[in-house]
């Protein structure tokens, strides 16, 4: 005798649960990380556009925020940037937490981090 093989009605209720599970969280999770790639596309934009030595702080934050405009960033803004020296070059940091919630009591919380030096 041949065994059958193939999934049980219970194997693929749970396969079909934890699908859905996943979906969820990717569907959820999934605009956060795309801010956060905008975020770290603008500080790069501006790393490479502005004269990080003889810029100020000021004109640092008003660039941010014409990039945030165009981009549709709304997690931050420009007054949020920590401007720090490294050396004679200024480095633009973006630190920031998303709070996501999933379903009844759930909830996703994400740290993150962006900058236009190196991560420490």
């Amino acid at each position: 005798m041949k065994r059958q093989r193939g999934l049980s009605m219970t194997g693929f209720l749970f396969l079909a649960v934890a699908s859905v599970f996943v979906a969820l969280l990717a569907f959820k999770v999934l605009p956060a990380y795309l801010e956060y790639f905008s975020i770290q596309r603008a500080l790069s934009g501006m790393a490479r556009d502005l004269d990080m030595q003889t810029t100020t702080p000021k004109e640092i934050r008003s660039s941010f925020d014409k990039r945030a405009a165009i981009d549709n960033i709304t997690v931050i803004t420009g007054q949020d940037l920590e401007i720090d020296k490294e050396g004679n070059q200024a480095v633009v940091l973006a630190n920031y937490a998303q709070k996501i919630p999933l379903f009844a009591n759930i909830s996703v919380y994400i740290e993150f981090q962006a900058s236009t030096g190196k991560r420490k």
